[in-house]
Parts: C-alpha cells; sequence; structure tokens
C-alpha cells in the first residue's frame, strides 16, 4: 500500500508544487543590497501612507480619530462577548 500511495502521480505533482512554494518564498526572502530584505509591495505602500499622513495634519488628526474609533469598537465588542 505505501509503495502504491508512493508511486501515485499526483503525489509527485504535490511535492513539486511544495517544492515550488518553498523555493518561491526562500527567493523572496533574500536580503537586499543593504543586508535586509528587500520591501515588498504592502511595505513600501505602508511606508507610502505614514510618510503622507506625516506630511498632512487634517489627514493625521483623521486617521488617528478612526483608529481610535476601531480600536473602541473592537474593544467594546470583544468585552460583550466575554459579558464584562
Amino acid at each position: 500500500m505505501k509503495e502504491e500511495w508512493l508511486s501515485d502521480p499526483s503525489l509527485a505533482d504535490l511535492f513539486d508544487s511544495l517544492w515550488d512554494a518553498t523555493r518561491r518564498a526562500i527567493v523572496a526572502s533574500r536580503p537586499g543590497a543593504d543586508g535586509g530584505r528587500a520591501p515588498g509591495p504592502l511595505e513600501r505602500g505602508l511606508s507610502e501612507f505614514a510618510g503622507a499622513l506625516l506630511t498632512n495634519e487634517a489627514l493625521l488628526a483623521r486617521s488617528t480619530t478612526w483608529v481610535i474609533d476601531l480600536a473602541a469598537t473592537a474593544v467594546d465588542g470583544i468585552a460583550t462577548k466575554s459579558g464584562t
């Protein structure tokens, strides 16, 4: 039974797929020229957003209010579910 399972072509496809995914993850996490990992699109986008916030006080104030409201809503939801 073991040999039959190991000889199944779909298992070879699975191993190939897992190896490709692992290889891509390793390549994507390689260090950049400065010794650190090169920032990905999400990190670059967040950095640009933070830069925009720091240069626009009105946007920073609105964003701060939004984050505080979001956190308060989350905490209230957790407290309600836990009965406290």
